[in-house]
């Protein structure tokens, strides 16, 4: 236990850091969005793939260990499907309230998974990890956008003038 907290004291030092960094006039809103976009689309994949890249994955049990992670989410998603309908009759959630919970449930956070991985099990734990979160991500992503299109609110109607809009915003 002392391990993975160990693990997770850098990111949570790191967050807090920039916690109070934001509120400070260092720099501007817009310009911590670009930071966080930069960080989010080009460093954190560029950490994957580097970690998977340098790993030995030979004797690595990449076959057993991806299929344990992919039991697992379809284990909790399923078991969160079947209890859906009992849901409401405990007041617990309605449709859409379902599909966030669902989210929550099979994404787990992949910076935790990465720290805590990397630091029990070194080099080849974190590349695993990293294997298993660019696979995982697909997977999730799907079973989330179909539980919202299945049990969310209905789409809202978009008519001309936003797309208008937006096509305008973007040039």
């Amino acid at each position: 236990m002392i391990v993975a907290i160990e693990s997770l004291l850098p990111s949570l030092l790191l967050i807090g850091l920039g916690s109070g960094l934001v509120r400070t006039a260092i720099m501007s809103r817009e310009g911590w969005e670009g930071v966080e976009r930069l960080n989010y689309y080009l460093l954190y994949p560029v950490l994957l793939f580097v970690s998977v890249v340098r790993a030995d994955l030979r004797s690595a049990p990449v076959f057993s260990a991806g299929a344990a992670m992919a039991l697992g989410v379809a284990t909790v998603a399923a078991l969160m499907i079947v209890s859906r309908r009992l849901w409401p009759r405990l007041g617990a959630a309605d449709g859409p309230a379902f599909t966030s919970h669902l989210q929550g449930a099979i994404r787990y956070n992949t910076a935790v998974a990465l720290a805590v991985s990397g630091a029990l099990f070194g080099a080849e734990g974190l590349a695993l990890a990293a294997l298993g979160a660019v696979a995982r991500s697909c997977r999730s992503s799907t079973s989330c956008a179909s539980a919202r299109s299945r049990h969310g609110p209905p789409p809202r109607r978009r008519g001309p003038r936003v797309w208008r809009r937006r096509s305008r915003s973007i040039r």
